[in-house]
C-alpha cells in the first residue's frame, strides 16, 4: 500500500506505464463525467464514479488479484482502511469477472486508516485488503473519485 500526495507520484513510479498514469492524472479535468477511460495502451482503465460514503457497519474489506487499485478522490473525502490480506477471513469467494474477493470485517486485525482527500492518492496491491468509501463524519456524503485499475504485471 502506498499513500501520499499526488505531487510525489514520481517518487514511487518510474516505468513508462506508471509515468503515463501520472501524466493522465496531471491533465485530469474534474469536469469528466462518470464512466470508464482508457489510459494509454497497456490495459490501464480509469473509472470515474460518484458514490456515497457509508458507515463501517456491514462494510466489507476487498482485495484484487489481477489488478492494482489506484484510488484518488476528486471531490469530497473518504476513509479507507487497509489491512494485510493474509490476516483476513474470506466471506465471499473470489469473483474472477470482477477481480474481487470480500472479507469479514474485523477491527482486531492491525491496519492503517487513510483519509483520502483531493490531492492525495492510495495504491492497493493484491496483498492489501481495503475497505473504501467509509464516512469521515456522522453522515454519508457524496464522493467523486477515480479508481484506476493497473494490470498486476506492471507492479513496481
Amino acid at each position: 500500500m502506498i499513500y501520499d500526495l499526488q505531487k510525489n507520484w514520481s517518487v514511487y513510479f518510474h516505468s513508462p506505464v506508471w509515468k503515463e498514469i501520472g501524466h493522465f492524472l496531471k491533465s485530469l479535468s474534474h469536469d469528466l463525467k462518470e464512466g470508464e477511460y482508457q489510459i494509454g495502451h497497456s490495459g490501464v482503465i480509469g473509472r470515474i464514479v460518484l458514490s456515497q460514503t457509508r458507515s463501517r457497519a456491514g462494510a466489507k474489506p476487498e482485495a484484487h488479484n489481477r489488478f492494482i487499485d489506484v484510488q484518488i478522490v476528486l471531490e469530497g473525502e473518504e476513509i479507507i482502511v487497509c489491512q494485510p490480506r493474509e490476516l483476513c477471513q474470506t466471506c465471499d469467494a473470489y469473483i474472477r469477472e470482477r477481480d474481487v474477493e470480500f472479507f469479514f470485517q474485523n477491527s482486531e486485525i492491525p491496519g492503517a486508516e487513510l483519509r483520502l482527500v483531493p490531492g492525495a492518492f492510495a495504491v492497493f496491491y493484491p496483498q492489501d485488503a481495503h475497505t473504501p468509501l467509509l464516512m469521515t463524519g456522522n453522515q454519508p456524503a457524496t464522493v467523486k473519485k477515480i479508481v484506476i485499475k493497473v494490470p498486476i504485471e506492471y507492479a513496481e
